[in-house]
C-alpha cells in the first residue's frame, strides 16, 4: 500500500467521510466511524479496481459503515437530542436563508427518518453527488434513488409545515 496516496486519500476525503457521517449517525460517533471508515479504505486499497470514481468507493465505504454502526447503536442514540456545535457546523446550508431553528428541525427531521431515506438526501443535497454517483453508492436503480430523495424532502417539508416552519 502507497502511503502517500492514503495519505492524499485522508486529506480530500476527510472532510466530507466526517461530515456524511456526522449526518447519518447523528454526530455523536461521527468521528470514531469516520476513522473505521479509513481503516477500511486503507486495508482494501488492494481490492479497489478502478471500476469507478474512488470517491463513489469511499461514499460506500462511509454509508455502509454507518449502516452498521447504526444497526449495533441506534438503541443508544438518542436521535433528538443534538449538540448545538453539530447544527453551527453545517455549513451546507445558507445561514441568511435559513435561521438556526430551522436548520435544528431540518436535523431532526434527517434523524427520524428511515436510515435509506436519510442516507439519499444526504449524499444529494448536502454532498451534491450526482443521482448516478448514488446509485452505484448504495447499489439501488436510479428510480429508487430519485424517489427516496422525493419522498424525504416530503418527510423534511411536512415536518417543518407541522412546527409551522413552512
Amino acid at each position: 500500500m502507497d502511503t502517500d496516496a492514503f495519505q492524499e486519500i485522508i486529506q480530500k476525503y476527510a472532510g466530507k467521510v466526517y461530515n456524511t457521517c456526522r449526518r447519518l449517525i447523528a454526530g455523536y460517533d461521527a468521528e470514531d466511524v469516520s476513522q473505521e471508515v479509513f481503516i477500511k479504505i486503507y486495508k482494501n486499497m488492494n481490492k479497489f479496481k478502478g471500476n469507478s470514481n474512488i470517491s463513489t468507493w469511499i461514499y460506500k465505504i462511509t454509508v455502509n459503515t454507518c449502516r452498521e454502526y447504526w444497526r449495533k447503536n441506534s438503541r443508544h442514540v438518542k436521535m433528538l437530542e443534538l449538540k448545538e456545535d453539530i447544527i453551527e457546523q453545517d455549513s451546507n446550508i445558507d445561514d441568511g436563508i435559513i435561521n438556526k431553528e430551522i436548520k435544528k428541525y431540518i436535523s431532526e427531521a434527517l434523524l427520524s427518518m428511515d436510515m435509506n431515506k436519510r442516507a439519499v438526501v444526504v449524499l444529494r443535497d448536502i454532498n451534491g453527488l450526482s443521482y448516478e454517483e448514488i446509485s452505484k453508492i448504495l447499489g439501488i436503480p436510479i428510480g429508487t434513488v430519485k424517489s427516496r430523495i422525493a419522498r424525504g424532502r416530503e418527510y423534511i417539508k411536512k415536518f417543518l409545515e407541522d412546527r409551522e416552519l413552512l
